[in-house]
């Protein structure tokens, strides 16, 4: 991190898309989606968030504010109450209070915090009848581990640690990014593929064409031709006339009806 001052308006500045200091539901939002959460969650946590935070960056305003800005200056008079204390009053990050969760919740990894440690991490820090805080603190944790677990299902320590200086959001972000840029380029290579699949399909029902009616005359010659010899055995060929049937005959396709690879010329 380079510096500990405002390490709490890092960790929210990634929500305030159009950079104006002020985050507007719609930014909360859009900032949620732009991380991978799907549209209802992203609208549950924006409304949720700015309903609950936008009065508290307004210290002084009598009346709220119906579009419930968050004003990123006063992010640390949002603090809830229950949390972990790894911001303090003016939104700078203790350090000692970081690595504490890990002494006394990380029981199975020295640098990780499985689903259960993470419950138990929660509820340690609930204050008496501090309902609110409570919320908030199951909430965002609850939300952490669902878009950054890894494949074992745990929570990493740099990945925490990603989250209270905001990096974590960028980085999620980028992932997205990324990952819908291999969608697409996936998806043009498939329909590339099924274009051409489609031209060939389109040439083969010309040829099929073509080819049906190749095979009708190669079948048609090949029993005149076998007709032909029919008769000439039956008959002793010198008492014959064979003209009515050589007639019949397209030597042009004859060898086709005695072609053993000439099924071959009949598939597209």
């Amino acid at each position: 991190m380079e510096s500990d001052q405002n390490v709490l308006q890092k960790h929210v500045a990634f929500f305030d898309r159009n950079k104006d200091g002020v985050i507007y539901p719609w930014e909360t939002y859009q900032g949620f989606r732009a991380i991978g959460s799907g549209i209802l969650l992203s609208l549950v946590a924006a409304i949720f968030i700015n309903v609950s935070l936008s009065g508290k960056t307004r210290p002084g305003k009598k009346f709220p504010n119906l579009l419930f800005p968050i004003y990123l200056e006063n992010i640390h008079l949002a603090k809830h109450g229950s949390d972990s204390g790894v911001y303090d009053t003016h939104g700078r990050l203790v350090h000692s209070k970081f690595e504490e969760i890990f002494h006394k919740h990380a029981h199975t990894s020295s640098d990780a915090l499985t689903a259960d440690e993470l419950n138990e991490f929660v509820k340690g820090n609930r204050e008496p009848k501090d309902y609110k805080g409570w919320i908030g603190g199951l909430v965002e944790w609850k939300f952490l581990h669902h878009i950054a677990k890894d494949n074992n299902g745990v929570l990493e320590k740099d990945t925490i640690k990603a989250v209270y200086d905001g990096s974590l959001f960028e980085k999620l972000a980028e992932q997205k990014t990324n990952s819908a840029k291999k969608k697409h380029t996936k998806a043009k290579a498939l329909l590339k593929k099924r274009t051409q699949w489609e031209a060939n399909e389109k040439r083969c029902m010309k040829e099929r064409r073509k080819t049906t009616a190749l095979r009708r005359k190669v079948i048609q010659t090949r029993r005149n031709w076998e007709d032909l010899q029919q008769v000439g055995i039956e008959h002793d060929n010198s008492e014959v006339d064979h003209e009515d049937i050589l007639e019949t005959l397209d030597y042009d396709t004859l060898h086709l009806a005695y072609d053993p690879e000439s099924s071959t010329k009949f598939n597209c």
